[in-house]
């Protein structure tokens, strides 16, 4: 996973080129509909799976349209989502910052921010406590949460693909691209 992060933005290094590395409306369209796309097929795999996991373990109180239709309970954000927003926002970056040495810098302080936010927000324990998992939870609710399972057996709500967690995702994703930039030359 971030390995794949760290490839789509040197992939992003050879196919934002065609741009001239500079935001256009016909790039802002391109980045709108394949965030979408990608954001979408990320939630299509959450309801499949909720349905799939409901027709097995189909209970006598549950109609079909609970069954098919678990809204309820759709993880929000997810593997594709957070690939969605990564791309997002690591785009909006790269193409609008005009001397992209700059982009090292803005992943340091994105880096830095997070680090802070972590050690501010008990972010680096398991917990409910997690500023990550508060955010989350205040956010989507818990039925929109990964359910973790903790050593003693107990489960908390805590996403791993949350949307504060997404910010070290496109530091990773700006990264990729500088190295991208460095084959390219």
């Amino acid at each position: 996973f971030p390995f794949f992060m760290f490839v789509m933005g040197i992939s992003m290094s050879f196919s934002l080129s065609k741009f001239n590395h500079t935001f256009t409306f016909s790039f802002g369209k391109k980045l709108v509909r394949r965030t979408l796309i990608l954001f979408l097929l990320g939630m299509l795999l959450s309801w499949f799976s909720l349905v799939v996991h409901n027709g097995a373990s189909h209970s006598q109180e549950m109609t079909l349209s609970e069954i098919l239709f678990p809204l309820k309970d759709i993880r929000i954000l997810g593997v594709l989502q957070r690939l969605a927003l990564t791309y997002f926002f690591g785009s909006l970056l790269i193409m609008s910052v005009s001397k992209k040495s700059r982009l090292i810098g803005i992943s340091a302080c994105i880096l830095i921010l997070y680090y802070i936010l972590l050690k501010a927000g008990n972010g680096f324990e398991l917990s409910d406590n997690n500023i990550i998992a508060i955010i989350d939870r205040n956010l989507w609710g818990n039925s929109h949460m990964y359910r973790e399972w903790l050593p003693d057996g107990g489960r908390i709500y805590f996403d791993p693909e949350g949307l504060l967690s997404t910010l070290p995702g496109i530091a990773h994703v700006i990264i990729g691209f500088l190295c991208g930039e460095t084959i390219r030359q």
